[in-house]
């Protein structure tokens, strides 16, 4: 497919594929965005200018509530699925709200090592399924593939006293009654001490550190919704 510059709300990116269809207009000024019945509604797209020059059928996504009345389609579409408090007003729906939000395609059937592991954990927004549209996971990070080494921190050369063990102090047995003998002074000495213990642990304390999330390189852009 030829490659085409088009301006989009006074920002201007390179389209191919898939993003010609939305049907922006090519201009060598502002751009102006023509409203496309090809273009499904509820469909999802990165917008990378001011939400204010958005045209009225497409909304950013920031969980926006509207009234099923005034939008059939897109009800019908989304249903419930990202509406919390569906039951509340069953006249009202809500928009997705995927504000600092990354994009994932439902795992589904999806039986390789691409799928999401813990796609039956993931938590429920609205009226759907964990495996479904509308949930969302929380930040985690996956267990290391191999083995951390490290140190504790040294304390040098040391002795530990072991209480009673002293020796070199003499004794005396004073004099008794009959068949008592006095023993003079006498020291027992020892050497090579010894503490022996079982099988045991340490623990290691890891002081805090590092940063609020576990994220890759990443660009603000906005999430936007066709409604109309």
């Amino acid at each position: 497919m030829k490659e085409k510059i088009l301006t989009i709300g006074f920002s201007t990116i390179l389209s191919v594929g898939i993003i010609s269809s939305l049907a922006f207009r090519s201009s060598n000024e502002t751009g102006s965005f023509v409203d496309n019945e090809e273009v499904p509604i509820g469909t999802i797209v990165a917008w990378s200018g001011d939400p204010a020059f958005l045209p009225a059928n497409w909304k950013v996504c920031d969980g926006l509530t509207m009234a099923k009345d005034q939008f059939p389609e897109l009800y019908r579409v989304i249903a419930d699925n990202w509406t919390p408090d569906q039951g509340v007003n069953k006249d009202l729906f809500k928009i997705p709200d995927l504000r600092g939000l990354f994009l994932r395609g439902v795992s589904g059937t999806r039986n390789d090592e691409f799928i999401d592991p813990e796609k039956d954990g993931r938590i429920v927004l609205g009226n759907s399924e964990s495996n479904e549209v509308g949930s969302i996971q929380r930040q985690s990070t996956r267990l290391p593939t191999t083995n951390f080494t490290g140190r504790t921190s040294p304390s040098g050369k040391h002795t530990h006293n072991l209480p009673g063990h002293g020796g070199g102090k003499g004794v005396e047995h004073g004099v008794g009654s009959s068949n008592n003998v006095t023993f003079g002074d006498y020291v027992h000495s020892t050497s090579n001490i010894q503490l022996t213990a079982n099988d045991h642990n340490h623990t290691l304390i890891v002081n805090e550190g590092g940063d609020i999330e576990t994220r890759p390189i990443n660009a603000y852009i906005h999430w936007i919704v066709k409604v109309k």
